[in-house]
């Protein structure tokens, strides 16, 4: 019988793997640091996203250039929330919202996420090391050796297959 779990459950078996080290099993408050860590990593994102529409770095610039100028801009700063509860709650309250927007916007195209991330999560697990089921840092930086024969995910071929069966199949 196979246990079904949670795509963030299946992040945290990643991060505790990948970063050598325990998640809390309480929320926490965000520091400065870690936001600015997950707007640059989630930026960066975009930056891809972005170029897939534009033909130059000047058109994708001004595309990015864009949607910063013409965004929701929060009101609720820091100061203004109560309690640090409070806080957490807005913290990743906006990590859902953010999260939702990207599987609004694949529905809204066709696209199933769900299948992708799985893809996606397969592949980064597959970076542990088949002998010892741990995930290898090199020294100099941290960053994780992909053992030999490591595939990257076939994301191509799962939009393939949802162009031929169905998203939601």
């Amino acid at each position: 019988m196979s246990i079904n779990i949670t795509n963030a459950e299946e992040v945290k078996e990643f991060t505790e793997g990948a970063n050598r080290k325990l998640c809390p099993d309480v929320p926490s408050e965000m520091s400065k640091e870690n936001v600015l860590f997950i707007i640059r990593m989630v930026f960066s994102e975009m930056c891809e996203l972005a170029c897939t529409v534009t033909e130059s770095e000047e058109e994708r610039d001004a595309l990015l250039d864009e949607a910063l100028i013409t965004r929701d801009r929060c009101t609720n700063l820091k100061d203004t929330y109560k309690t640090t509860t409070d806080l957490i709650a807005a913290q990743n309250d906006a990590l859902v919202d953010s999260w939702y927007y990207s599987l609004n916007m694949a529905a809204k195209h066709g696209v199933n996420l769900s299948s992708i991330f799985d893809i996606v999560h397969a592949a980064n697990m597959a970076k542990r090391d088949p002998v010892t089921g741990k995930f290898k840092h090199r020294e100099s930086d941290g960053k994780i050796i992909k053992p030999k024969g490591w595939k990257s995910p076939d994301v191509e071929g799962e939009i393939t297959r949802q162009i031929t069966q169905g998203s939601w199949n």
